[in-house]
Protein backbone atom coordinates (compact mmCIF):
# COMPACT_ATOMS: atom_id res chain seq x y z
CA UNK A 1 0.00 0.00 0.00
CA UNK A 2 1.10 3.53 -0.73
CA UNK A 3 3.83 2.51 -3.14
CA UNK A 4 3.83 3.98 -6.62
CA UNK A 5 5.52 2.71 -9.72
CA UNK A 6 7.42 5.22 -11.78
CA UNK A 7 9.52 4.66 -14.82
CA UNK A 8 11.35 7.95 -14.31
CA UNK A 9 15.13 7.88 -14.27
CA UNK A 10 16.57 11.02 -12.71
CA UNK A 11 20.24 11.94 -12.80
CA UNK A 12 22.20 15.13 -12.20
CA UNK A 13 24.89 17.14 -13.91
CA UNK A 14 27.11 20.15 -13.29
CA UNK A 15 26.02 23.21 -15.28
CA UNK A 16 28.70 24.54 -17.62
CA UNK A 17 28.92 27.30 -20.26
CA UNK A 18 25.80 29.29 -19.23
CA UNK A 19 23.01 29.19 -16.63
CA UNK A 20 20.18 26.73 -17.29
CA UNK A 21 16.53 27.12 -16.41
CA UNK A 22 13.97 24.49 -15.45
CA UNK A 23 12.25 22.26 -18.04
CA UNK A 24 14.77 22.71 -20.85
CA UNK A 25 16.69 20.10 -22.82
CA UNK A 26 20.34 19.59 -22.01
CA UNK A 27 23.24 17.94 -23.78
CA UNK A 28 26.39 16.40 -22.34
CA UNK A 29 29.18 18.81 -21.52
CA UNK A 30 32.84 18.52 -22.43
CA UNK A 31 33.67 16.51 -19.30
CA UNK A 32 31.98 13.65 -17.47
CA UNK A 33 28.80 14.62 -15.56
CA UNK A 34 28.70 18.12 -17.12
CA UNK A 35 25.66 19.51 -18.95
CA UNK A 36 24.81 22.50 -21.14
CA UNK A 37 21.51 23.72 -22.59
CA UNK A 38 20.43 22.47 -26.03
CA UNK A 39 20.91 19.37 -28.12
CA UNK A 40 24.03 18.14 -29.88
CA UNK A 41 22.55 17.99 -33.40
CA UNK A 42 19.65 17.03 -35.65
CA UNK A 43 17.99 13.66 -35.01
CA UNK A 44 20.15 13.03 -31.97
CA UNK A 45 18.95 12.18 -28.49
CA UNK A 46 18.25 14.71 -25.78
CA UNK A 47 20.58 13.84 -22.88
CA UNK A 48 17.97 15.02 -20.37
CA UNK A 49 15.49 17.70 -19.31
CA UNK A 50 16.14 19.82 -16.23
CA UNK A 51 13.79 19.44 -13.29
CA UNK A 52 12.77 21.83 -10.53
CA UNK A 53 14.56 21.25 -7.26
CA UNK A 54 12.80 23.05 -4.43
CA UNK A 55 15.72 23.56 -2.10
CA UNK A 56 18.25 25.48 -4.18
CA UNK A 57 19.36 28.89 -2.97
CA UNK A 58 17.32 30.83 -5.54
CA UNK A 59 14.09 29.49 -4.02
CA UNK A 60 14.71 31.65 -0.97
CA UNK A 61 15.34 34.91 -2.79
CA UNK A 62 12.98 37.35 -4.53
CA UNK A 63 12.27 36.30 -8.11
CA UNK A 64 14.78 38.06 -10.34
CA UNK A 65 13.92 36.15 -13.50
CA UNK A 66 17.39 34.61 -13.53
CA UNK A 67 17.84 30.99 -14.59
CA UNK A 68 17.48 28.62 -11.66
CA UNK A 69 20.79 26.78 -12.13
CA UNK A 70 23.83 29.06 -12.58
CA UNK A 71 27.18 27.79 -13.88
CA UNK A 72 28.73 25.44 -11.35
CA UNK A 73 25.45 24.28 -9.79
CA UNK A 74 24.34 20.66 -9.87
CA UNK A 75 21.01 20.37 -11.71
CA UNK A 76 18.63 17.39 -11.55
CA UNK A 77 17.81 16.02 -14.99
CA UNK A 78 15.17 13.60 -16.18
CA UNK A 79 16.80 10.98 -18.39
CA UNK A 80 13.76 8.76 -18.95
CA UNK A 81 10.08 9.37 -18.19
CA UNK A 82 7.38 12.05 -18.40
CA UNK A 83 7.75 15.74 -17.54
CA UNK A 84 5.72 18.93 -17.97
CA UNK A 85 7.37 21.70 -19.97
CA UNK A 86 6.36 24.92 -21.69
CA UNK A 87 5.31 24.20 -25.29
CA UNK A 88 6.88 27.26 -26.90
CA UNK A 89 4.84 26.99 -30.11
CA UNK A 90 2.20 24.58 -28.84
CA UNK A 91 2.33 20.81 -29.11
CA UNK A 92 0.64 17.97 -30.94
CA UNK A 93 0.25 14.57 -29.29
CA UNK A 94 2.62 11.99 -30.76
CA UNK A 95 4.80 14.39 -32.75
CA UNK A 96 8.54 14.67 -32.13
CA UNK A 97 9.98 17.45 -30.02
CA UNK A 98 12.24 20.05 -31.62
CA UNK A 99 14.96 21.49 -29.40
CA UNK A 100 16.55 24.93 -29.62
CA UNK A 101 20.26 24.10 -29.81
CA UNK A 102 21.19 27.22 -27.82
CA UNK A 103 18.49 27.62 -25.14
CA UNK A 104 17.16 24.05 -24.85
CA UNK A 105 13.55 25.28 -25.17
CA UNK A 106 11.10 22.75 -26.62
CA UNK A 107 8.99 23.24 -29.77
CA UNK A 108 6.67 21.22 -32.01
CA UNK A 109 8.09 22.42 -35.33
CA UNK A 110 11.41 23.13 -37.01
CA UNK A 111 12.77 26.68 -37.03
CA UNK A 112 15.90 28.74 -36.51
CA UNK A 113 18.35 26.88 -34.24
CA UNK A 114 15.86 24.01 -33.79
CA UNK A 115 16.65 20.34 -34.36
CA UNK A 116 14.45 17.28 -34.05
CA UNK A 117 15.05 14.97 -31.14
CA UNK A 118 15.25 11.22 -31.71
CA UNK A 119 14.10 10.26 -28.21
CA UNK A 120 11.39 12.72 -27.16
CA UNK A 121 7.74 13.16 -28.24
CA UNK A 122 4.80 15.32 -27.16
CA UNK A 123 2.28 13.41 -25.06
CA UNK A 124 -0.52 15.99 -25.27
CA UNK A 125 -1.90 18.67 -27.59
CA UNK A 126 -1.79 22.22 -26.18
CA UNK A 127 -1.68 25.80 -27.45
CA UNK A 128 1.23 28.21 -27.76
CA UNK A 129 3.00 28.84 -24.44
CA UNK A 130 0.88 26.31 -22.52
CA UNK A 131 2.18 23.57 -20.26
CA UNK A 132 2.55 20.34 -22.19
CA UNK A 133 3.90 16.90 -21.31
CA UNK A 134 6.75 15.20 -23.13
CA UNK A 135 7.92 11.60 -23.00
CA UNK A 136 11.68 11.20 -22.95
CA UNK A 137 13.22 7.75 -23.35
CA UNK A 138 16.68 6.24 -23.34
CA UNK A 139 15.46 3.48 -25.66
CA UNK A 140 16.29 5.28 -28.90
CA UNK A 141 19.78 6.36 -27.93
CA UNK A 142 22.39 4.84 -30.17
CA UNK A 143 25.60 5.58 -28.25
CA UNK A 144 26.43 4.64 -24.67
CA UNK A 145 26.09 7.47 -22.17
Amino acid sequence: YGMQQSRAQIDSGKVTVAAIDVAVAVKKGANDREIAAGQAGADLAIYGITLRQQHVEQDFRPNTGAALYPVGFIAPILRDGFVNVVAQDGSTNGLPVYVDTVTGLLYKAAGANRVRSSNCVWDVTVGVGAIGRVVLTLAKQTAPI
